[in-house]
């Protein structure tokens, strides 16, 4: 969801513990479906940039991954996902978001993996 590109930036020196899950699910010989969570938290104590004598809370939120993916053929592939992020304070307040809490990502991707014999 790119909250977390440039970690040393993203954190402010901060750090980034993603503890995590993952499952996939095999669906015929063709498709795959998989879900994935992560709980993010901060490695040290950060001063929140609006106010720095209050230290952030550590935890900055968790995210839900599903995605699926079906083998068209030997050389193409469809995947698609969705994601939904549920920021706690911390990420509030260490990126100054003003938005609502959750964040949502979707996406569709058509892999195609020719080969070349030379």
């Amino acid at each position: 969801m790119h909250y977390f590109i440039n970690i040393p930036d993203d954190t402010r020196n901060g750090g980034l513990m993603d503890v995590f899950m993952k499952a996939v699910l095999n669906i015929g010989q063709a498709s795959k479906l998989g879900a994935d969570a992560h709980y993010f938290r901060l490695v040290a104590d950060i001063s929140d940039p609006r106010d720095v004598t209050f230290i952030l809370p550590r935890a900055l939120g968790t995210e839900f991954d599903l995605h699926f993916s079906h083998k068209i053929t030997g050389e193409a592939s469809l995947q698609c996902g969705y994601s939904v992020l549920l920021a706690q304070d911390g990420l509030i307040g260490l990126q100054s978001l003003t938005q609502t809490n959750t964040a949502h990502w979707g996406w569709v991707m058509l892999v195609v993996k020719p080969e070349v014999g030379l």
